[in-house]
């Protein structure tokens, strides 16, 4: 028992200096700033403050927020919330300050990652030095480093190996503590990420949709070990284990989402949609933009031919093509089973459906053919007819599941290697090192880009925040992850950690539309989105005289109002604080280029 803690524990430690390698120089700036440019990554240091505050200072479910979208409030039955991660931030915050517990949270993720692969891989009788090949391959993959910039609820890709490993388990053994296990993990990858728990769902009825089909065609089974339905009482009890537990665990975030669905609010993606967020093909062969040696060439080349945006891109690698090569080869050898071939067919589907509903080569999904226009279908629009696919707005994403079969498909090979050929002696005991090596170059990430997170010392003046309740940013913005309105910059979302109150603006990643434009037809408030269109500030020009804007600010419910003459420019800023005078509105703090005002008392 203390040796296997043991091993655990140099195992975990040996992920966890490889996540802080892949991420360098974070690890000297876990107080202060985050991973990725300015942007997304914000929104999930507000995720962890909006989690606590809800349930610790509110008491209120977390999944409706009244915080943003004042008055009214927003939904995050759609949002990247990653509640078990803000969860689990929780007790760190005691410890540690939010920024460093984000952090630490973040490199937990590359160990459960890592650590759920060597099961996976055990699971399917890998030996623990092949093993690590496929580990590295898929938890330092291009999809996981590049959603480190910004997509934490991607990069926290951890609950996919547990999950098929358990997927894996019960098919083999048929045993209730598989199926209980496998609905823990299954509802815990719900909390986390909707689009996990959808892949999750999809993998398992692959595997034992395959069953199905083989229990149906024969009468005799008795001899396929490791195949459902041998017997069907207790499958459907075995299921229904599975199921109990998986909605015992996931309600919390369930429940909210099938509200929203069936309230209208759900926000299915059509064909263009998704087809927009889908693999580029001549991707596949491209690193991504982190790597610090070839990254920038590729990165024009992408764009150069239509490539533009992190959804479009999927590169494999070189030592996963490599070593699908020898796979090959050593399969016509007779020196590698089926296994392989099943893992390299599924890569093979989950590449294909990640490619969308249309072929896209080099940015482009239409091709003349003798004169005519066309778009080739592909199999994910057979997707579609799944329950709940029309919500998944990003085929790309399904890419995943092609590096985690890759990852298995490629250990096999590694494991052949050293079975077929122990009299090469030294050359195979420097195999697996030498090819982590080279995946880790190949996928290397360092220096990674970070943000300062700091919050400036303007919000530290809590005093002057202290009778507030609504306030509004200007400039102002909506945003959700495929629309903006205004002008928001997430900064100000994470500013509210600070100052603790509502706000009008906010970015959510599914808003319906309706909810934006709720605030744009007020008097005045298009100022408020862009003031730099109407300086100098006048009624005529705003179609609002400072008359009709105080009513929309008292519509609101806002009694407090940040100008940021840091964004907006110093005549820009005038302007507005001219106007804001005239509203009869009072500056009762200035400092780090922005300036609180509050209602002046008659």
């Amino acid at each position: 028992m203390k040796k296997s803690l043991l091993k655990y524990l140099i195992t975990s430690l040996f992920l966890a200096f490889l996540a802080i390698v892949m991420t360098w120089p974070l690890v000297l700036h876990l107080n202060t700033h985050i991973p990725g440019g300015w942007g997304d990554n914000i929104i999930f240091v507000w995720n962890n403050w909006w989690v606590k505050y809800a349930l610790l200072d509110l008491g209120k479910h977390p999944f409706h927020c009244p915080y943003l979208f004042a008055p009214n409030g927003v939904s995050l039955a759609f949002h990247t919330l990653t509640l078990l991660t803000s969860l689990l931030t929780i007790p760190l915050g005691y410890l540690a300050e939010p920024i460093a517990s984000f952090n630490m949270m973040f490199l937990l993720g590359f160990v459960a990652s890592g650590l759920g692969m060597l099961f996976l891989l055990k699971t399917i009788k890998i030996s623990p030095k092949s093993a690590w090949i496929g580990t590295l391959i898929f938890c330092f993959s291009p999809y996981v480093m590049v959603r480190s910039t910004g997509h934490f609820n991607l990069a926290a890709v951890w609950p996919l190996p547990w999950a098929i490993a358990l997927i894996l388990r019960l098919r083999e053994r048929q045993d209730y503590q598989s199926a209980l296990w496998l609905g823990l993990v299954w509802g815990l990858a719900l909390l986390n990420e909707l689009q996990y728990a959808f892949f999750i769902g999809l993998f398992a009825l692959v595997v034992f949709g395959r069953d199905l089909l083989i229990n149906l065609g024969k009468r005799d089974l008795s001899s396929d070990r490791g195949t459902m339905f041998k017997n069907w009482p207790k499958s459907i009890l075995l299921f229904t284990s599975l199921g109990g537990t998986f909605f015992l665990v996931a309600w919390p975030g369930l429940l909210p989402v099938l509200n929203q669905i069936r309230a209208g609010a759900s926000q299915p993606a059509n064909l263009a949609a998704q087809n927009a967020y889908s693999l580029d093909i001549l991707s596949l062969f491209a690193p991504d933009r982190l790597h610090p040696v070839w990254g920038r060439f590729f990165a024009n080349a992408r764009t150069k031919i239509g490539i533009w945006g992190v959804e479009n891109i999927g590169y494999l690698g070189i030592v996963n093509m490599f070593l699908l090569g020898i796979g090959f080869w050593l399969h016509r050898k007779s020196k590698l089973d089926r296994k392989f071939l099943n893992w390299t067919a599924l890569a093979l589907v989950w590449l294909v459906l990640a490619w969308g509903p249309f072929l896209t080569i080099g940015g482009q999904s239409s091709f003349t053919i003798f004169g005519q226009t066309l778009k080739l279908p592909l199999p994910f629009i057979i997707l579609r007819a799944l329950p709940f696919s029309s919500l998944f707005r990003t085929p790309n994403r399904l890419i995943v599941l092609t590096y985690l079969c890759l990852a298995v498909a490629n250990s096999l090979v590694v494991e052949a290697l050293l079975t077929h050929f122990p009299d090469q002696g030294r050359k195979v005991k420097a195999l697996v090192p030498l090819l982590g090596i080279v995946i880790l170059f190949d996928f290397f990430t360092a220096p990674f880009p970070l943000s300062d997170a700091r919050l400036p010392s303007f919000y530290q003046e809590k005093q002057a925040f202290e009778n507030i309740q609504t306030i509004l940013d200007i400039p102002v913005g909506w945003r959700s992850g495929s629309l903006m309105v205004g002008n928001l910059q997430t900064a100000m979302q994470h500013y509210q950690t600070a100052h603790q109150k509502k706000l009008i603006g906010g970015y959510i990643s599914r808003v319906p539309a309706e909810m934006m434009h709720y605030y744009t037809h007020r008097p005045g408030m298009a100022g408020f989105m862009e003031p730099w269109r109407f300086a100098p500030w006048e009624a005529n020009q705003l179609n609002a005289s400072p008359q009709q804007a105080a009513q929309t600010l008292a519509d609101l419910g806002i009694d407090g109002i940040v100008v940021h003459a840091d964004l907006l420019g110093q005549e820009t800023a005038r302007y507005v604080e001219e106007f804001l005078t005239r509203m009869g509105w009072k500056k009762i703090l200035e400092k780090d280029n922005k300036s609180l005002y509050t209602k002046q008392t008659n």
